[in-house]
Formats: C-alpha cells, structure tokens, sequence
C-alpha cells in the first residue's frame, strides 16, 4: 500500500510539474508597456537629480521621453505584437562614473535620455497561463543628446572614459575609425554596420583628426604610461613613427593604417580617424532640448535574411525594417 501511495504522489508530482512547465506561446498576443524610471538618490546612471532640474525642466524633458516612446510604439511590429511583449522603460540617463571626477558639469551641461525597448518572449502553460521573459532578452537602446553613443569604438586615449567634459572641449581626447554605412535616407538619418543608427539635422556630429592631433594623443598617453611603468617601448616606436612626416602631413586628416606603431596614415582611404563635433550641439537651445538621437539595434536588417528563429530577436529584426526615419527626425528641436 505504501509503493502504491508512493508511486501515486511521484505521478502527481510529474503531473502538476507538467502543467506548470511554460513553452514558448508564438501565438499569444502581447502588450505595450511603459514607463519612466528614476533612481531616488542622486549619484546613479537613471537619477534625474544628477542635472540639478527643476520641476518645470523635469517636465518638458519627460515629455520629450513619451513622445520617442510613442514613436517606438507606432513601429508596425510593435501595435499588435505576437509572440512577445515590447517592455519600455525610459530614463534621464546620466555617464556618472565618466565625469566622477567632476561631477558639477551635469548641472550645467545638455540633458541626456535613455529609452530601452525589450522585445520579451510571452511563454505558456497547460493551463493556459501565460508570462514573459525580460532577462537577457534582445533590446533596442535609444539615446538622446548623448556624443558618446554615436559610436562603439572609441579608441582612448586620454586615460578616461568620454565625458562632457571631453565632449565640451575643443581637443580631441578620443577619436575611432568611422563605421561603414549601410542604410542612409536622403532626409540625413544613416545606419551604420556597428549597429547604431544616427538621427540629425546636421551631418557633420563628427569630424576629422588630423595626423597630428593622432599622434599627440597617443605620445601624451605613452608618456604618462612609461612615468608609471618605466617602459619607453611603445613610445619610441611611436615618436619613430611621427618623424617619418612632414610638418605638412601632420596638418591633413588622418586614416587609419595598421602597418605602423601610430596607425596613421595620410593617405585617404575608407576608414578616417574621426572624433565628435565638439561645435555640434547649439548652446542657444535649452539644456533639455532633443538635439540627437542614437538608436542601438541591429542594423543588419538591412542587408541581410533574419538568421534566427529566436522570438525575441525576429521581433528585433522586423522592428528594424519598420523604421519610419522620418518620424524619428520629426522628435527632434
């Protein structure tokens, strides 16, 4: 009596564990989602008190927030999703531990914002109970009035991460090679193959480093290193390397070439050192103004099949193709 008691209660147990084991539910429909997120003390990358705004300011930039969720949320793949859930959470978003050293520059410089769209698959039940995955699911980053996400490549060399402070001055601390193109509107939005897409008014968000501006970086960076370390190798290999030009090539545009110690060349080719615009954004407009927007998502959308068969990641990739530039350049001031 005992096995069969035994016996019954394993059954049960497989059974209840069967009904409540979720599968991936491509047919339930999903449902919009979102909403604002600050952190409550001041100090964190989403505290909206990091800026010093006042309510009124708070106001105005959070409205802008609504209105590039709305323009998510008016993507195709997104008004009547199946299969998972768009879970939007948007923030005044701030580099903290960039510009820990000087953290006064937030009170004074442009408003940044972050908006993340998670494509969460929807999961189901025997019993027909359905729930969503969020956790290191596929999500596309929207960045607003932020240098620093224009790019994915920043080769530094100042010692520190890019800051306003960086960004506000006239040196080029950081520079990187500029991506390929792959997708470019004739109203000036342009897709790069780093999985960023770029929304201006002005094409020139980035500019020339010339030869020499390249190798005053790297030879202050190295030199600060050999201080540190007593090594001189690197350095002397790039101060070498300086010599071979003239004080004329040392004012062109620098390229990028790999067969020396500076990889800098100036003979043009397809991959220009470039570093942001530090004149791009206007200081007569307001410190919440929409300047920019960066959207991080994937760009190989647009020339190539969907190579997944992943919920979260199809949703991603057809969100991508539904992508009204127009309305996206539409939000900005």
């Amino acid at each position: 009596m005992k096995k069969i008691c035994l016996l019954f209660t394993v059954f049960l147990s497989f059974s209840l564990q069967a009904q409540d084991k979720f599968v991936p539910a491509p047919d339930a429909p999903g449902k919009w989602s979102y909403q604002f997120y600050t952190e409550p003390e001041k100090g964190g990358y989403r505290s909206q008190q990091n800026y010093a705004l006042s309510s009124e300011q708070i106001k105005v930039f959070r409205t802008k927030m609504d209105e590039v969720a709305e323009a998510l949320h008016k993507n195709p793949v997104l008004l009547a999703p199946l299969g998972f859930e768009p879970t939007v959470q948007g923030s005044i978003w701030s580099d903290v531990w960039a510009i820990r050293y000087k953290t006064e520059l937030l009170s004074k410089s442009r408003v940044l914002g972050e908006v993340v769209l998670r494509f969460c698959p929807l999961f189901r039940n025997a019993q027909g109970s359905t729930r969503k995955n969020c956790i290191e699911v596929e999500h596309a980053d929207v960045m607003i009035n932020s240098a620093r996400h224009t790019t994915t490549n920043w080769e530094n060399f100042s010692g520190l991460e890019l800051s306003e402070k960086l960004i506000l001055s006239d040196e080029p601390q950081v520079a990187f090679i500029r991506p390929a193109i792959v997708k470019k509107w004739e109203n000036g939005v342009t897709a790069y193959e780093n999985n960023l897409i770029i929304i201006s008014r002005k094409p020139d968000y980035w500019i020339h480093v010339t030869a020499g501006q390249m190798f005053d970086l790297q030879i202050r960076y190295w030199t600060d290193f050999e201080k540190k370390e007593g090594n001189s190798l690197i350095l002397d290999m790039i101060l070498k390397d300086r010599d071979r030009f003239t004080r004329e090539e040392l004012a062109l545009p620098a390229y990028a070439s790999f067969e020396s110690a500076g990889k800098v060349t100036v003979i043009p080719n397809q991959q220009p050192w470039l570093r942001f615009n530090p004149a791009y954004f206007d200081p007569a407009l307001t410190r919440t103004a929409v300047q920019l927007i960066a959207i991080r998502t994937l760009t190989n959308a647009f020339y190539q099949e969907n190579p997944s068969t992943g919920v979260d990641y199809t949703a991603h990739f057809n969100f991508v193709r539904g992508l009204d530039p127009g309305l996206w350049l539409s939000l900005l001031d």
